[in-house]
């Protein structure tokens, strides 16, 4: 057996989520990337303890009809008393902590985003500062929001939550943490040849 440990890294290409914990909602991944359906508040969480992260992934919001449909990247996630995250609005990204059940803004940004169109998103957290850069497909990162006061450092998981009946989508979810990641296991025979591959996707086996 060879192994390869690589960040952890999510494409949803597969066409569906699994190796993600859900809750609370219903997402579905049947076009290759994962959506909320309007069921419920759905929640995608991964396990991390690593305070210290970097998460990167591209968002679309599939319904702006409404001003307040919202999402939630919780890059720190102990309980919901105690947290960090970034929201997202059609007219507006914010970015907040909640410390023993106390929310405090951190910082806001009037950056829109218009339905239907992709975006990236990238949050740098390292002790109190956090950093959030957003840009389009094919532009340059440009940075929306900025801390030096998020003192939440703690968390036990990373997750995406849409709020109650809204449209997003998510895809290429990127989490660099020291106890999150990808493991690629392949297998071989006695020639030497690969005879099988896993990974988040499955396992897929190789033939001569």
């Amino acid at each position: 057996m060879l192994t390869i440990v690589e960040p952890f890294f999510d494409d949803f290409n597969e066409g569906n989520f699994t190796g993600w914990y859900m809750s609370n909602g219903t997402w579905t991944a049947a076009n290759n990337v994962l959506s909320s359906t309007g069921t419920g508040a759905p929640i995608a969480w991964q396990g991390n303890t690593d305070a210290d992260m970097e998460v990167s992934l591209r968002y679309r919001i599939d319904d702006t009809s409404n001003s307040l449909a919202r999402a939630y990247i919780y890059f720190r996630f102990t309980d919901w008393n105690n947290n960090a995250w970034v929201r997202i609005f059609p007219g507006s990204i914010d970015l907040f902590k909640k410390t023993s059940g106390t929310a405090t803004q951190l910082a806001s940004t009037s950056t829109t985003s218009t339905q239907g169109t992709w975006y990236n998103l990238r949050i740098v957290a390292d002790g109190n500062n956090v950093d959030v850069y957003r840009w389009a497909d094919g532009a340059m990162p440009t940075k929306i929001l900025t801390t030096t006061s998020c003192s939440y450092t703690s968390t036990t998981d990373f997750n995406i939550t849409v709020q109650t009946g809204f449209l997003f989508s998510f895809d290429d979810i990127r989490v660099l943490a020291n106890s999150l990641s990808n493991t690629t296991t392949f297998a071989v025979n006695n020639a030497n040849e690969f005879t099988s591959m896993s990974d988040y996707d499955g396992t897929t086996t190789f033939g001569f």
